[in-house]
Order: C-alpha cells, then sequence, then structure tokens
C-alpha cells in the first residue's frame, strides 16, 4: 500500500510504501527502531521531533505488490 504522513503545523508530507503496511507501521510506532543512529530517514527525525500528534497518516491507496513503486510515483507527482 500507499501512505503519507502529513506534518499538521507545516503541511509538508512524507510518501512512503510497502507491501507490508502492519510489518511498516510496527516500525513506525517503535521507538527503539525510528531512534536508532544508523536509521537516517527525515521522516523518523521529524516523528521524534515534533511527535506523533504533529502529523496525520493518511493510507492513500492499497494495491499490489507488482505496482507499488509505479504507485507510489504517482502520488509523488500528485503532492
Amino acid at each position: 500500500g500507499i501512505y503519507r504522513w502529513v506534518n499538521i503545523d507545516s503541511g509538508k508530507s512524507y510518501i512512503g510504501s510497502s507491501s507490508n503496511l502492519s510489518a511498516r507501521f510496527k516500525q513506525y510506532f517503535n521507538y527503539n527502531h525510528i531512534s536508532f543512529p544508523k536509521r537516517n530517514l527525515r521522516i523518523y527525525k521529524a516523528l521524534l521531533k515534533y511527535g506523533y500528534s504533529g502529523f496525520k497518516l493518511e493510507i492513500l491507496e492499497y494495491c499490489y505488490p507488482e505496482i507499488l513503486l509505479e504507485r507510489e510515483q504517482f502520488y509523488f507527482d500528485t503532492y
């Protein structure tokens, strides 16, 4: 599926995709995972800085793994 984190104050967003959204969201909501120094994703840093309450999480689309990157690119271009 394709998902988007949106910073409530700034409106800036991060679009991501995963063939297993459940596993991906478990990572996002695991402090030890997102705070690990070698994981240097902007969204992790932003979640740590602003907290989860500073964001809304949207699931944009469920899709087959074969077209995941194509659909993710669509949303990059859209947003």
